[in-house]
């Protein structure tokens, strides 16, 4: 609203607005680039660029299952003369809190880099993020494997904001007039895309059902 920019002390509330717009754009982002499916002018994500061959339901939930499942991951990708020196594993917090908490029969953890602050797998860094949902077929989530060096990222001209109290936009199926309702609008917009240049660079481990 206008009036919380003309009571702002110190332009907080511009900063505050700008802060979170960039935030909520990166979570977008990291959506697209992760299981974007590359209709509607977005970007196809790696969930969707991974060769077919190259995707694996879940052997199962138990320690045994999960080494097979990673096994089969890696070897996806060294059978394709991939280089995995590069290569991170992206999961959902579902998974992680489920591998930082097996133990062996003698009590021991069995992926104690897991609980690390940048935690890895198999020596690999682990990346976690909610944009890999949880709930594919009720309850079940997945695991990538991917070699970021066969990864590129295209963005064209940087993030563009606009700002304006005279505009009109959309809420729901409503038009709304800013300069009527006493606001200013502001406008983010960002050009990028994602690109693989080898398509066995991805594993992609479905149907998993760790921790659910």
């Amino acid at each position: 609203s206008n009036d919380l920019l003309r009571f702002d002390a110190g332009d907080q509330a511009d900063r505050f607005v700008r802060n979170d717009l960039v935030r909520r754009i990166a979570v977008r982002e990291d959506l697209a680039f992760l299981r974007g499916d590359g209709t509607q002018n977005t970007p196809r994500g790696l969930r969707y660029w991974a060769a077919a061959g190259n995707i694996t339901a879940s052997a199962g939930t138990t320690s045994a299952n999960i080494e097979t499942d990673v096994k089969v991951a890696i070897n996806s990708l060294e059978s394709n003369n991939v280089d995995i020196r590069e290569a991170v594993w992206f999961m959902a917090p579902r998974s992680k809190n489920h591998l930082i908490n097996l133990r062996d029969t003698n009590g021991n953890l069995i992926y104690p880099s897991m609980r690390s602050s940048t935690p890895t797998l198999f020596d690999l860094p682990v990346f976690v993020t909610n944009n890999i949902p949880t709930n594919i077929s009720t309850n079940q989530s997945e695991l990538y494997l991917v070699n970021m060096m066969d990864v590129i990222i295209g963005e064209s001209g940087g993030l563009q904001i606009e700002v304006d109290s005279g505009a009109s936009y959309t809420d729901g199926s409503s038009l709304v007039s800013a300069f009527e309702k006493d606001q200013t609008v502001v406008r983010a917009i960002e050009l990028h895309d994602l690109a693989v240049t080898h398509e066995q660079s991805i594993a992609v481990i479905n149907a998993i059902t760790w921790g659910a």
